[in-house]
């Protein structure tokens, strides 16, 4: 897979938020919307590292600081937080 298929054009949540982008988002920076992707893709960390070009230290240290940056314990967590600002109207299914 090439690293195309996770790239996110853009801003780091690849869309528009339709209103008030939250906090947590606002210090994303574009590779980790690449992670954010992948993620929600489903993708594994192997896979993401043939995708992204990483090794496996760099996603493991990258899907870290998203979810701190986010705020979230866990990654489905901050693929669910990435996707409801990315869909105008929806909430995460959980606080942040």
């Amino acid at each position: 897979m090439h690293w195309a298929h996770c790239r996110v054009l853009g801003s780091p949540f690849g869309g528009s938020t339709g209103g008030e982008t939250p906090a947590g988002l606002k210090r994303l920076e574009p590779e980790d919307g690449d992670i954010l992707r992948c993620l929600a893709k489903g993708m594994s960390y192997p896979q993401i590292e043939d995708a992204l070009h990483l090794t496996p230290a760099q996603v493991i240290n990258k899907t870290r600081r998203v979810r701190e940056r986010l705020g979230v314990p866990n990654s489905a967590g901050a693929v669910a937080l990435w996707l409801a600002a990315r869909n105008p109207g929806s909430r995460p299914p959980f606080r942040a």
